[in-house]
């Protein structure tokens, strides 16, 4: 039996404030072979600020697993390999066993651009949120316990593993570092930076470096390296900024994107970037779970590629850049076209981006890449069609607009 559903989708160019963003459920699709990533995130953003569990999933996170804490950006349905999982964050109280850094986790919220649980072995609240290139935590400690946060620097997800990772303590309330890690999603390297400041003064700081604790150095490197921080007060906040250049440019994202430590005016900015996002598509009819599903989907199909404009290490331009196309054989027929009516902004960016790595990586348009490797993934190429298809995209868009223009056409 075949059942038509009333469901129909208008395309608008704007619409009043509501709450499109609680029809997203940024649950579907975690678990089994959707490999989605619940953590906080804006549209197209590099910083996906997510749980990782202890069975080590291609995007870092399954239900029901203990968590070891949170990273800051990973790769979205994917499939087997994931890919980064960098920087991760525990809160912890007490003393810091290295090999005991993982919780069980209740009361766990997901939206889009949040994500909250609580650690129930430390009775921790985490909450997070997110801009392009900066992830914002916020830690809520038992009262008479001491805080500690741990920074995993060589922390990965997937089939990677990491080469070397360099840790310094700039002061007392100042991490930075990198990352050399290869494996997972296409399999080629990357090199990653990130610099981390806390809104207080951490009263100790230690060092790890592969296994052992350097409680009196500054600054150290290895293949496994930690910093642990411990805080005296009962609420602690660390902004994260990650960078493919060097420490100092993603201290300086991190300046730019959240100048202040005002947490819930980041999360409420996030909600609304998402909100105008999903109100671009306006849906009648339909159950409550079928609205649910739409949204979520149309949620899901702004993760990837990630903009990195700014960020481009590999060679000089001024193009725009985004990075992990994964891939491009997934995305032309219909996620591409999508963009270029409700984001045509990005589109022409990702279409600039594309000619530009061709350019610069042997005169061919990728298919797939990630992280500064391109890959030949699939058969042919796609990247052309994706070209191709916005100015068709671009003229769908006018008749949408103006009935008008569809005569002569």
């Amino acid at each position: 039996m075949i059942r038509v559903l009333a469901f129909s989708v208008c395309l608008v160019a704007g619409h009043a404030a509501g709450t499109l963003v609680d029809e997203v459920d940024p649950f579907i699709g975690v678990d089994g072979e959707g490999q989605t990533v619940p953590g906080a995130a804006l549209p197209f953003g590099f910083v996906r600020l997510s749980p990782d569990v202890t069975n080590n999933t291609a995007s870092g996170y399954s239900t029901g697993v203990p968590v070891r804490g949170f990273s800051h950006n990973h790769v979205s349905g994917t499939g087997a390999g994931g890919k980064y999982g960098n920087f991760r964050v525990t809160p912890v109280t007490g003393p810091v066993r290295l090999d005991q850094l993982h919780s069980a986790i209740t009361n766990e919220v997901a939206r889009p651009g949040f994500y909250a649980a609580t650690l129930t072995r430390w009775d921790v609240r985490a909450e997070l949120t997110a801009t392009r290139l900066v992830g914002f935590h916020r830690y809520q400690f038992p009262t008479n316990a001491t805080g500690q946060l741990v920074l995993d620097v060589s922390s990965v997800v997937g089939d990677q593993a990491a080469l070397e990772a360099g840790v310094r303590i700039v002061a007392p309330d100042r991490l930075e570092g990198t990352v050399r890690a290869e494996g997972g999603w296409n399999k080629g390297p990357y090199t990653l930076h990130f610099a981390a400041v806390f809104d207080q003064p951490a009263t100790a700081m230690s060092l790890w470096i592969d296994g052992a604790t350097r409680a009196s150095k500054t600054a150290g490197s290895g293949k496994h390296v930690v910093a642990t921080t411990q805080f005296a007060g009962r609420e602690v906040k660390v902004k994260v900024g990650l960078s493919f250049i060097n420490p100092a440019r993603a201290r300086a994202n991190i300046e730019r994107e959240i100048p202040d430590w005002d947490f819930e005016k980041m999360r409420t900015t996030a909600a609304r970037v998402w909100e105008n996002l999903l109100g671009k598509m306006l849906v009648d009819g339909g159950t409550a779970e079928q609205r649910r599903v739409f949204y979520s989907a149309l949620y899901h199909a702004h993760f990837m590629p990630h903009d990195v404009t700014g960020e481009n290490v590999w060679w000089q331009s001024d193009a725009p850049h985004f990075e992990d196309y994964c891939a491009i054989w997934d995305t032309f027929r219909c996620t591409n076209p999508l963009w270029t009516l409700l984001e045509p902004r990005q589109a022409r960016a990702m279409v600039q981006s594309l000619i530009d790595i061709g350019e610069h990586s042997g005169n061919w348009l990728p298919d797939a890449r990630i992280a500064g490797n391109n890959g030949q993934t699939q058969g042919g190429s796609h990247g052309e069609v994706v070209i191709a298809d916005q100015n068709f995209g671009i003229r769908i868009k006018e008749i949408i607009a103006r009935p008008e223009a569809a005569e002569g056409t």
